[in-house]
C-alpha cells in the first residue's frame, strides 16, 4: 500500500520553496517531505483537486445540518 500526502497552500509561492530551488528556508519541513516525495504543481489538476474538496466541504456541511435537526450536536 502506498502513503499519499495531500499538501495544498494558499499562500505559497511554488517558486519560493526550497525543492522548487529558492535558496533561503522558507519552509524547511516541506522541503524535507518533497526530498522523498513526487511534487507536481499542474494547474489543471490542482483545479480537480480543489473543485473534490469543496464538493467534499459541501457535503460535510450538509450532513452536519442534518445532523443538528435531529437532535445530535457536536462537541
Amino acid at each position: 500500500m502506498t502513503d499519499i500526502v495531500l499538501v495544498t497552500v494558499d499562500s505559497l509561492c511554488a517558486d519560493h520553496v526550497g525543492w522548487r530551488g529558492f535558496k533561503r528556508p522558507v519552509a524547511p519541513h516541506l522541503d524535507n517531505l518533497a526530498a522523498d516525495a513526487l511534487s507536481s504543481i499542474n494547474p489543471n489538476e490542482l483545479d480537480h483537486i480543489r473543485d473534490e474538496v469543496n464538493t467534499l466541504r459541501d457535503r460535510i456541511k450538509e450532513i452536519k445540518e442534518c445532523l443538528a435537526m435531529l437532535g445530535c450536536h457536536e462537541e
